[in-house]
């Protein structure tokens, strides 16, 4: 869960004043972990509640913008936890200058910034004699590393648990593929093996370090 409050446009908290016409101040704060914009411009379209520069206020507008930025995110990063996808927006969200945590959370969400942000232990991809290796940085407090694996084109293209290292790298011995792709630029048609990393410590998920994705040559199964 991601709670949000809604600051106005010259970016002070909404809760002094009202920018709405007919309705008062209501933007709560407390447990906050991202403000949006209260009063912004909306296919919406004037409610009755909209200032004389706004289409639409309230946190009923902040919120969805948190929630377009949640999106992007998860679009970019398909298999992101939702813990992961909180992380990367808290580390690349603008901090408001004077801001108070209990106020402001960690910031407006910047879709630009966190859709940049290489979060440490983000996989990387390369290909050893046809072989696919995977690296990564060492996650803090992590004592393992569990490497999950998937071939599709596949009617139940299941995600299985795969290999366990207690260091940062990883090859597939028993895969052969020609040349390594990002995980958006293979052709749907193209059979593909994907890998994800999670960090673990004393059993317990605690990060998730991004995936690759490598276009084998052959036909399935591998």
């Amino acid at each position: 869960m991601i709670s949000v409050a809604g600051i106005r446009q010259d970016l002070s908290f909404a809760s002094d004043f009202s920018p709405c016409t007919g309705q008062p101040a209501a933007s709560n704060w407390g447990k906050v972990d991202f403000v949006g914009p209260w009063d912004a411009y909306s296919t919406i379209g004037s409610n009755g509640y909209a200032g004389p520069e706004s289409g639409y206020c309230g946190t009923s507008g902040s919120a969805p913008y948190v929630a377009g930025v949640a999106l992007l995110v998860r679009a970019y990063g398909p298999y992101l936890s939702p813990s992961s996808v909180r992380y990367q927006m808290a580390q690349t969200a603008y901090h408001v200058p004077g801001g108070a945590p209990d106020h402001y959370g960690a910031g407006v969400p910047r879709a630009d910034w966190a859709l940049g942000f290489t979060p440490p232990g983000y996989t990387s991809a390369s290909v050893v004699n046809q072989k696919p290796k995977l690296t990564w940085n060492a996650v803090p407090l992590a004592t393992e590393y569990r490497i999950y694996r998937r071939v599709t084109p596949n009617l139940a293209p299941e995600w299985v648990y795969w290999a366990t290292r207690t260091t940062t790298s990883y090859t597939d011995n028993t895969t052969t593929v020609s040349s390594f792709f990002g995980w958006n630029s293979h052709s749907a048609t193209q059979t593909q093996v994907s890998y994800y990393v999670v960090a673990y410590r004393e059993g317990l998920e605690t990060g998730y370090t991004g995936y690759a994705t490598f276009i084998p040559v052959g036909t399935p199964p591998f």
